[in-house]
């Protein structure tokens, strides 16, 4: 067993390990929940520790109007009309996809989602209290 795990180790990749470096302090324009911070002048989306997160232009979208309507369920319907009114070839999964995807970007275990939660029969809702900030 002990030749076993040391062959594993040798075929393991050695990563160089990268000096942690000091975040500035998130600032700007946009939304926060539990820590995390979505600024609306840059787009961006920033982690509690204030790491950089990148968003795809739906993501985004759909990110932005959860937050603008925290703690209110809105159906698919509703999420493709506010994220989506220019394109003609939307489905309604589409808005599945998009959840899933950002649920792996901000949920500590997407499986069991905290932030984003699924309404059965009813649709969406962002379930974190959310404040505005205006300043830049």
């Amino acid at each position: 067993v002990v030749a076993r795990v040391k062959a594993v180790l040798r075929r393991a990749p050695v990563g160089e390990v990268q000096p942690r470096r000091a975040m500035m302090p998130v600032t700007g324009p946009g939304y926060r929940f539990d820590g995390w911070m979505l600024n609306t002048h840059t787009g961006r989306l920033h982690t509690p520790e204030g790491e950089d997160i990148e968003l795809t232009q739906g993501e985004y979208s759909l990110l932005s109007v959860l937050l603008k309507n925290s703690r209110k369920v809105l159906s698919r319907e509703q999420l493709l009309e506010l994220t989506h009114s220019d394109a003609l070839d939307v489905f309604d999964r589409t808005i599945d996809v998009l959840i899933m995807r950002l649920r792996r970007k901000i949920e500590p275990n997407p499986r069991q989602p905290e932030f984003i939660r699924t309404i059965r029969g009813a649709g969406y809702v962002m379930s974190r209290e959310v404040t505005v900030v205006h300043k830049a």
